[in-house]
């Protein structure tokens, strides 16, 4: 850019998103001699006044209308994005439980494509079973236990598998996409959708009043820890456009902006709450969306339900989805 040249303006999208990521700021203190000095850093706290939250604050959703409700399950839509809807309670809590710990323990195994084959290639089966038992990567394709200790920092930490499971980041199911290309591979070895997601997903995109065909062909299993982002983005690799997407929340809370088709528009913010789901399908399958943040679920207001605590279940899965998000996003791509 030259000089003398304004720099360009921020997208109101962009505002949006710097509005809600993380922003850590240091707590100082004063010691007994009277000098300040640097102590532990904290959220700042984050303004939700512009943000829904359907699922805990539905009389507030201003722009939002109940398009549908059958017991728990709520599905609203949104005055602005037509063909977007917000499905509050889309799983029950033995569903939560259930995808949880496939999403742990199945959805990520070979020979599903993750974050790591870049650099390691396809890892052994087995990465929850070696997280738990303290195991590590062997020469890229088995899990033993180290030969030594191995300490914190030191060149071989990032090979052992409870490291390896706190840096998962994505698994695809169905015909896995190449980022490269930008197209899907449905010939290729790949991670069946099960006959139980295909049904799931069907469920949830079936609420929709506009009767959209979908069918389970591909998917991305997202993995988020408190803080991580994930920048607006299209998602417009598909043949067909008007096939809706379906997206499901488990774990964590998370800020969710859905924008229009160009970044100038300001986005509607939206708290994705574990057990809902999202349709992207119509109009809103072509606009700009994003997660900004991802809370901890010990911070107030984000707690999660009991159903996925320790007393309810498996005290390892609920351990570990007590930090993580999971989210399950499925379409159709011809």
């Amino acid at each position: 850019r030259d000089p003398g040249t304004d720099p360009p303006a921020q997208t109101a999208f962009r505002a949006a998103e710097k509005k809600y990521q993380l922003k850590l700021v240091e707590q100082f203190r004063t010691s007994a001699n009277g000098r300040r000095r640097g102590g532990r850093f904290v959220a700042e706290p984050v303004d939700l006044r512009d943000a829904l939250d359907l699922s805990k604050d539905a009389a507030n959703a201003h722009g939002a209308t109940l398009a549908r409700e059958e017991g728990a399950v709520k599905v609203y839509a949104l005055d602005e994005h037509p063909g977007f809807y917000y499905v509050s309670n889309a799983l029950s809590s033995d569903e939560q439980r259930t995808w949880v710990r496939a999403a742990a323990t199945e959805l990520c195994e070979p020979p599903a494509r993750t974050n790591f084959g870049k650099e390691l290639g396809d890892l052994p089966p087995g990465l929850w079973d070696a997280a738990r038992e303290d195991l590590m990567l062997i020469d890229g394709e088995r899990w033993a236990r180290p030969a030594r200790e191995v300490k914190r920092g030191d060149a071989d930490e990032r090979l052992l598998a409870r490291r390896l499971l706190s840096k998962l980041r994505w698994a695809t199911v169905g015909a896995p996409f190449n980022w490269t290309s930008r197209i899907y591979e449905p010939d290729v070895p790949r991670r069946a959708i099960s006959e139980e997601l295909v049904s799931l997903t069907r469920r949830i995109a079936s609420v929709a009043p506009e009767n959209w065909e979908f069918e389970a062909q591909a998917g991305l299993v997202n993995y988020y820890q408190p803080g991580d982002t994930l920048n607006g983005h299209v998602d417009d690799a598909e043949s067909n456009l008007d096939r809706p997407i379906v997206s499901i929340s488990l774990g964590c809370p998370a800020i969710f902006l859905l924008g229009y088709e160009d970044r100038n528009r300001a986005p509607t913010a939206l708290v994705l709450r574990t057990g809902d789901a999202v349709i992207l399908g119509g109009e809103s399958r072509k606009c700009y969306h994003g997660v900004p943040r991802v809370f901890e679920s010990n911070e107030r207001g984000f707690e999660l339900p009991d159903a996925l605590g320790a007393d309810a279940w498996d005290e390892e899965f609920a351990e570990y989805i007590s930090h993580t998000r999971i989210n399950i996003s499925i379409r159709t791509i011809d």
